[in-house]
């Protein structure tokens, strides 16, 4: 039996490898076998669209490494919530702060003065008249060295933790008289929290006198010296202080308005003194 041997080109023949559908072009078996092969003939767009894909990637990285979960909606309104409830949380502290200060504030020591005052200081006087007393708001103290005319005071007011409190006069005036009108206390309604301001009942009603030293030419109620109306409250104690003074009801952490008319006919350098306070 004859045995022929042919030669058969790969290249043409069914046997040659497949087309490559992807890259567009037939692979040669001879391409196969080279040592240094390289894959220079992978299409321009599939290398793009990988370029691409990575180079969107690192766009959305971060500077900072953080996880996957804080780019969500999620976790951003999360965050949000986070920092409201903080800042609520905090508003409440500053706010019980700001009450707890407020109700144990004692012996303030505010002054207020005229051009006919002196830069003097005299703090609270503890006696029969004034009581102990928790809270004390000084209103005005007046040290004078020449006569005041009738002069509106006028002053905002905000309880404590309380439901009473007391405003006192405490005065004297060796050489001359005081003159006092027109004491009015209200809340934010505009009601009147005093009985017989005006003094026009006559006498002391409603009010408290008291006199400690049993100083000569102490306070009472009378005419001649009255800024509105025909009564006023005339004092001229020598040698120590007299008070007077009229409790009132009052709302806890509530303001009030206080406003009054006072005079004095000194005018030398004795002693004339106005102290003016809140008690409770």
């Amino acid at each position: 039996m004859d045995v022929q041997m042919k030669s058969v080109d790969l290249r043409n023949s069914a046997w040659s490898m497949p087309r490559n559908t992807f890259i567009g072009h037939q692979t040669s078996l001879n391409s196969l076998m080279e040592p240094n092969m390289r894959f220079n003939s992978i299409s321009d767009s599939t290398v793009n669209r990988s370029n691409t894909t990575e180079f969107s990637r690192k766009k959305l990285r971060l500077p900072w490494n953080l996880p996957q979960c804080c780019l969500s909606t999620a976790c951003w309104i999360g965050f949000i919530m986070s920092l409201l409830m903080g800042g609520l949380i905090l508003a409440i502290v500053i706010s019980f702060w700001k009450t707890s200060a407020s109700t144990t504030a004692t012996n303030t020591t505010t002054v207020t003065s005229t051009s006919t005052t002196s830069t003097t200081t005299m703090s609270t006087i503890s006696n029969m008249c004034t009581g102990g007393t928790l809270y004390t708001t000084q209103l005005l103290y007046l040290d004078l060295i020449a006569m005041l005319p009738w002069t509106q005071y006028s002053f905002n007011y905000t309880a404590p933790n309380i439901n009473s409190a007391t405003i006192m006069f405490a005065l004297r005036d060796d050489p001359g008289i005081w003159s006092l009108d027109d004491v009015s206390i209200t809340d934010k309604s505009g009601n009147e929290l005093l009985s017989n301001g005006d003094f026009e009942q006559g006498y002391l009603a409603s009010w408290i006198y008291c006199n400690p030293s049993n100083g000569t030419y102490g306070g009472y109620v009378g005419t001649g010296s009255s800024y509105d109306g025909s009564y006023s409250y005339l004092d001229g104690v020598v040698g120590a202080n007299d008070y007077l003074s009229q409790t009132f009801t009052v709302t806890p952490y509530s303001n009030y308005s206080i406003t009054f008319w006072l005079s004095t006919n000194s005018n030398s350098n004795y002693s004339t003194f106005a102290q003016i306070y809140i008690t409770s």
